[in-house]
């Protein structure tokens, strides 16, 4: 058992706290000004093209756990 096991009904995913598909591009808008946020993911191409596909997929694939 993990620790957020432990905790109980602890939500996850963006989806468990209200975020759908539509969120992803405002979610994205929000990442760009915060380079700290950027930093920890080191492998994002350019943040103008195929990098913010990239984060697209990222926050996509985190709407569910």
């Amino acid at each position: 058992m993990g620790f957020l096991d432990a905790l109980g009904e602890v939500p996850r995913g963006l989806s468990a706290v209200g975020y759908t598909d539509q969120d992803v591009g405002s979610l994205v808008e929000g990442m760009l000004p915060q380079k700290r946020v950027l930093s920890l993911a080191p492998n994002v191409a350019d943040l103008e093209g195929e990098g913010r596909e990239q984060l697209e997929g990222i926050i996509r694939s985190s709407l569910e756990w």
